[in-house]
């Protein structure tokens, strides 16, 4: 029995780390054939075809099987300092098992629209914390032109590779030349270099030369230049904010991203938006911080990720307001951010025949409503 004892601690300690070492021989796998499937994830006219159906669903299936099963100990840290990390790992898995279900159904078109929703988790994990040290994935540039600009970045971020991500737009964005028939492909191009530019740590005067240039463009829509002179504007405006914490400095941000906003999902409060979403995700590495101060974070990252209302991002603020309530149950704040997770809920869930609210959803607001205090 004594030697039993002994072994336990060795024998668990190896199995972690052979899970771990699993889970990194999977991550490549995955990486790999992210890589090939990718250029086909976003042509409508590719998907569909018949001559790739074998590739696709080969590629779907191996993703499928390695999609980001984080190992207990991993999820755990990992959780620890962000809780949407364990929830982006849970909806990657389904959005890959529903893409892949689909495709083989012959639902093209649906299974297509979830595949992006799965790479575009990839982006919502790896763009939270930017570090020049982190992995980048390369990928043919055959392969790359396949995809509009906006697509291709939105896969280079998927992939990790930032730097590239942000020279690619910026090179679109000098050379664009702006037509009726383009003008929220452009607008989009633009939004998507400042959530990227920011995101990379880029220099606010660098950001704001670059958009300064954008608006010197023949043929420039009111409504683009409009919104381009609201992002220089609050560009210069960051180097204003009080000393404080992470979470004093996020509070201002927030409060300046509301006096900019005219209705909740409105961008024009974009950049300082994405300003604090960064000094909250730093400031909830500290394990120092009282519960109070995480349920705050949390709710001004849900806040934070509302007003950015980037599609990488469209449901990470439910995500926060959600663990907001569960964090700090019974108190004012819990039942703020119930609020806003409901109305968020019910908002995307509604059309033109009515709100259709799924099951397993309605159950999960009745038990953030009993733990709120509503």
């Amino acid at each position: 029995m004594k030697y039993i004892i002994l072994f336990l601690p060795l024998i668990t300690t190896l199995g972690l780390r052979a899970e771990e070492d699993q889970w990194k021989k999977d991550m490549i796998s995955f990486r790999s054939n992210l890589l090939e499937l990718a250029p086909y994830a976003f042509s409508k006219k590719e998907f569909g075809e018949k001559k790739n159906k074998e590739k696709i669903s080969k590629h779907l299936k191996q993703m499928v099987k390695t999609g980001h099963k984080l190992p207990p100990d991993i999820k755990k840290r990992l959780t620890d300092e962000d809780p949407s990390i364990s929830y982006i790992s849970v909806n990657l898995r389904k959005d890959l098992e529903a893409a892949n279900e689909s495709f083989l159904e012959g639902k093209y078109t649906y299974s297509q629209s979830v595949l992006k929703s799965a790479i575009n988790r990839c982006s919502q994990c790896h763009s939270q914390n930017y570090q020049k040290t982190q992995i980048m994935s390369g990928i043919a540039p055959e392969k790359l032109s396949l995809l509009t600009p906006a697509e291709q970045a939105e896969l280079l971020i998927a992939l990790r590779n930032f730097n590239k991500a942000k020279e690619l737009l910026e090179t679109q964005l000098k050379k664009v030349e702006f037509s009726e028939e383009r003008q929220y492909e452009i607008e989009n191009l633009v939004q998507k270099y400042v959530v990227v530019g920011l995101r990379t740590n880029v220099a606010p005067k660098e950001l704001e030369a670059n958009l300064k240039a954008v608006l010197k463009k023949k043929n420039l829509p009111k409504f683009i230049n409009k919104k381009v002179s609201s992002y220089i504007g609050s560009l210069d405006g960051l180097g204003d904010i009080k000393k404080g914490s992470g979470l004093d400095k996020a509070r201002e941000l927030i409060s300046r991203a509301d006096k900019k906003k005219d209705y909740t999902y409105d961008v024009s409060g974009m950049v300082e938006s994405l300003e604090a979403s960064q000094l909250l995700h730093q400031y909830l590495k500290d394990q120092s911080i009282s519960k109070k101060e995480k349920a705050e974070s949390y709710y001004f990252l849900g806040r934070a990720y509302q007003s950015i209302n980037e599609p990488s991002y469209w449901d990470m603020h439910e995500s926060y307001f959600s663990r907001c309530v569960q964090t700090l149950p019974k108190t004012q704040l819990a039942r703020s951010c119930f609020k806003r997770y409901r109305d968020s809920v019910e908002f995307r869930h509604s059309g033109s025949a009515g709100t259709f609210i799924p099951l397993r959803i309605k159950f999960k607001l009745s038990e953030l409503k009993q733990l709120s205090g509503m």
